[in-house]
């Protein structure tokens, strides 16, 4: 890994075609001290206050065969790309494997990668300032996600989501704002967001002892129907009872670990020996709040069912829910028509989650959360800091965004309004900057009038 100093932007992409032809070995730089507690000091939020840049470089006709083929899934699906990041006051040079990311994004012409980075002495050590976040393990990182937010006009949506669900202690990825180019040609603006898994748990929470699975779809709601168990009175027939808490339900992808602890949650929830006070035991307040808090204010139910993992500490044995992909949110919804999906009440949001849904009647919890709620608005929920924030996001992202469009705004608009029919999403109107503004404006006047709305639910 190699460090430059002092390279100027325009010069970047002639340095890298040099380096190509010069990968031997690389020095390494130390990064910020680490901390002695980092899970109690994590906080995945300081953005950058300017836009950094990666450039990739890869055989263009590799490349054409990843896009040709993005539904395709694994290592044999890698290809081998250079990574430049321009970072602040340095820039460095790596090795790394690309491939196409995301669900049902792989369609989109603008599409989501995956950066691997497999060099031992890179995720043992903190090499760059990749995330501004001044974190234990803040520069270290083994997978990257660019994330091509090309289904939210905003681009803000989920950036904005992990902040304040992080905002009322939740914990959730890194992730931050860069303008990306491969292979000189400008594919702009990205978010750039580290991938949940066994590295960075581990640097949190100083083991790799856990269980972490990815929820991926709305059968990952923690419902018991949604599920197989060993029980005398179960009417799961004799070939499924192998099976039962191995694999919890067809929601869930395993990550690390088992699915044991995942079917046991679950199975215990609907059991008459159920109890508040018991689930204490097996995570805390503080995470049960951060994770809905961050959810039921930023209107999200999509997360809520799937689009979150699920973390056990097994040495603590305290579990965490870890928000992810939470782009349906802010006065954006999945139905069109506003007026007829109440997606935003709590009501309709406990009942997305097993686990929620169970809680809601217990009036110790429900007190709780009022509580904290009440208490959030004064400080990370404060609406007039929200939107203070908001108007800095737009002057930042605003010539990214230009540039952006100016790449992708009538691709995007033909595919989403023409080919799919989708004319009541965010590419109904046109692919003008005024559309992103407008679409700001939703943002705002969505979180002006959640306070009231919440508080009035509440009570």
């Amino acid at each position: 890994m190699r460090v430059l100093k002092g390279i100027k932007s325009h010069t970047i992409f002639s340095v890298m075609i040099f380096l190509l032809s010069h990968c031997g070995n690389y020095d390494t730089v130390s990064g910020p001290t680490q901390t002695t507690d980092p899970f109690e000091n994590y906080t995945a939020f300081d953005y950058s206050e300017k836009i950094n840049t990666i450039y990739l470089a890869v055989d263009s006709s590799e490349l054409q065969y990843l896009l040709d083929n993005p539904t395709e899934k694994g290592k044999e699906f890698e290809r081998e790309c250079k990574f430049l990041g321009v970072f602040k006051s340095d820039t460095v040079f790596l090795d790394c494997g690309l491939r196409i990311h995301g669900g049902v994004s792989r369609q989109y012409p603008k599409k989501s990668f995956r950066l691997y980075f497999r060099d031992n002495e890179l995720i043992s050590n903190n090499i760059f300032t990749l995330f501004p976040q001044n974190t234990t393990h803040a520069n270290r990182f083994s997978k990257i996600i660019l994330n091509a937010t090309a289904i939210d006009f905003s681009y803000i949506r989920n950036f904005l989501s992990m902040y304040i669900t992080n905002a009322v202690g939740a914990m959730v990825p890194r992730v931050d704002f860069v303008r990306l180019y491969i292979n000189e040609k400008p594919y702009g603006l990205y978010q750039i967001s580290e991938a949940i898994h066994d590295d960075m748990i581990e640097y949190i929470i100083h083991h790799d002892d856990i269980d972490l699975l990815k929820s991926e779809t709305h059968n990952g709601d923690l419902k018991t129907e949604n599920y197989y168990f060993i029980h005398p009175n179960s009417n799961v027939p004799d070939s499924l009872k192998k099976d039962s808490l191995v694999s919890p339900c067809k929601g869930f992808k395993l990550k690390d670990g088992d699915t044991v602890s995942v079917s046991r949650l679950v199975y215990w929830m609907e059991s008459d020996s159920f109890s508040y006070n018991q689930l204490q035991n097996m995570t805390t307040d503080k995470t049960l709040f951060g994770f809905f808090a961050g959810c039921y204010y930023t209107g999200d139910t999509d997360v809520l069912s799937k689009n979150y993992y699920y973390l056990l500490d097994r040495r603590s044995n305290l579990f965490e829910l870890i928000r992810w992909d939470a782009d349906a949110a802010l006065g954006r919804n999945w139905c069109g028509d506003i007026e007829k999906c109440n997606h935003f009440s709590y009501k309709e949001m406990i009942i997305k989650n097993g686990l929620f849904n169970k809680i809601s009647h217990n009036s110790e919890w429900v007190g709780y959360f009022r509580e904290r709620m009440s208490s959030a608005f004064g400080a990370g929920l404060n609406t007039q800091s929200l939107l203070q924030f908001i108007n800095e996001l737009e002057e930042l992202l605003e010539d990214e965004v230009r540039l952006d469009l100016s790449v992708w705004g009538e691709t995007l608009l033909d595919y989403f309004c023409n080919e799919k029919g989708w004319k009541h999403w965010d590419y109904s109107e046109s692919d003008t900057l005024s559309v992103w503004k407008n679409d700001l404006q939703i943002i705002r006047d969505f979180i002006s009038e959640r306070q009231q709305t919440i508080l009035s639910e509440l009570l």
